[in-house]
């Protein structure tokens, strides 16, 4: 729930409490610079793999 960026495939992990520095780039090409959080999320041990999406 809730607006969030999902980062798969780290090179390291993340510490709660931390910040991390991004850009975002759209499909557009425009890009966006934001700093985020990282934060503790229990139900963030789920296994996700990256490729296509099916809902349904």
């Amino acid at each position: 729930g809730g607006d969030h960026l999902m980062l798969m495939e780290l090179a390291k992990p993340l510490e709660p409490g931390a910040d991390v520095s991004l850009t975002v780039t759209f499909e557009d090409g425009s890009t966006m610079a934001i700093t985020a959080q990282i934060r503790d999320f229990a139900g963030g041990n789920e296994s996700y793999s990256p490729g296509p999406h099916r809902h349904g």
